[in-house]
C-alpha cells in the first residue's frame, strides 16, 4: 500500500492532459477485464434508460469507466496537490448563494464527489461521514490527507449522530452522500428509475435532528477539471412523510443523473437489497 501511495505522490507532478490519455486506456481495459462489474453497470443503466438501445448504452458505460479511471488519477492532486492547484482544478458556481445557518449539503456519488470534499474545505468548514477502510494503513491516510488543510473533520459512520451534532456544534457543515444501498437497516424501499431500491433515511432524520437546511451540491466533471454546483436549498423539508422525503431525493437524483449520464457510478449494485421475497437481481445478470 505504500508503494501504491508513493506512485499517487509522484503522478501529482505530471500535467492532467497526460491523466486524460491514461484514463482513456486504462478505462478501456477495466471495462474489459471487470465483466461481473461490467453486467452490474449494464443492468443499471437498462433500469435507468429503457430508451436506449443496448450499444448506445454499452458505449455509455465505457465511457464512465474511462472517467472513473481519470476520477481515481486525479487523486494525486487531491491527495498531495497545493490550494492554488485545487482551486485552478475545481470551480464553484453558488457558494455565495448559499443560506446562513446550518446546511446538509447532499452530495450524491458522481465521478466528482471525492473533488467536491476536498475542494470545499478550502471556502467552508466541512465534516463528512466516511466507512473506514480495512487496511490501516489507507484509512490513516486517507482521512490525514481530507483534513490536510485544517478545515475539515472526518466522521467515522460507528461515530453516530452525536459525532455529527458536535461537528455542527463546533461550526461545521456536512457533507453527506446517502445515496448507496447501504442495506435494509434504517432504509425504506422507494422508486429510483422506476424500480424499487432501498434507500436510507439518514437525509430527513438528519435535517430534522440538526434543523440544518438540506443544500444539494453535484460536482461533475468539465473540459477544465471539475465544477461544484450548489443548488437551491430545499424548503418544507422535512416533512412527517419520511418516504415521501427520501422519495424526492431519489426524483433529484434522477433529473442531475439525466443531465450527466456518464458520471454516475453505475458499478454499484443499487439494487441489491430487495423487499422480501424478491430475489437480488445481479445474481441472475
Amino acid at each position: 500500500m505504500r508503494v501504491v501511495l508513493g506512485v499517487f505522490y509522484l503522478l501529482h507532478f505530471l500535467p492532467r492532459w497526460l491523466f486524460k490519455g491514461l484514463a482513456w486506456g486504462l478505462g478501456n481495459l477495466l471495462y474489459l477485464l471487470s465483466p461481473a462489474r461490467r453486467r452490474v453497470g449494464r443492468y443499471n443503466l437498462r433500469q435507468a434508460f429503457p430508451e436506449l438501445d443496448e450499444r448506445a448504452r454499452n458505449r455509455l458505460l465505457r465511457q464512465h469507466y474511462q472517467l472513473f479511471m481519470l476520477g481515481l488519477l486525479d487523486h494525486a492532486y487531491l491527495w498531495y496537490g497545493s490550494p492554488a492547484r485545487l482551486r485552478k482544478l475545481i470551480r464553484i458556481e453558488g457558494l455565495d448563494a448559499l443560506p446562513e445557518g446550518p446546511q446538509l449539503w447532499l452530495a450524491p456519488h458522481f465521478n466528482g464527489l471525492a473533488a467536491g470534499g476536498q475542494r470545499i474545505v478550502l471556502e467552508r468548514a466541512c465534516s463528512a461521514v466516511y466507512v473506514q477502510q480495512k487496511n490501516p494503513v489507507l484509512d490513516w491516510f486517507m482521512q490525514e490527507r481530507r483534513e490536510r488543510f485544517g478545515n475539515c473533520r472526518m466522521l467515522s459512520r460507528q461515530a453516530g449522530v452525536r459525532a455529527i451534532l458536535q461537528a455542527y456544534k463546533d461550526g461545521f457543515q456536512l457533507h453527506y452522500s446517502p445515496d448507496l444501498d447501504y442495506g435494509a437497516r434504517d432504509a425504506v424501499f422507494v422508486p429510483f428509475f422506476g424500480q424499487l431500491a432501498a434507500t436510507v433515511t439518514a437525509l430527513p432524520r438528519l435535517a430534522k435532528i440538526t434543523r440544518a437546511r438540506v443544500v444539494p451540491m453535484v460536482t461533475t466533471m468539465e473540459p477544465h477539471g471539475y465544477t461544484i454546483r450548489f443548488h437551491p436549498g430545499w424548503s418544507d423539508y422535512p416533512t412527517e412523510d419520511v418516504k415521501a422525503d427520501v422519495r424526492r431525493m431519489n426524483a433529484w437524483l434522477e433529473d442531475m443523473i439525466r443531465q450527466y449520464p456518464a458520471q454516475y457510478f453505475w458499478l454499484h449494485k443499487r439494487y441489491k437489497t430487495r423487499p422480501a421475497g424478491e430475489r437480488n437481481p445481479y445474481q441472475d445478470d
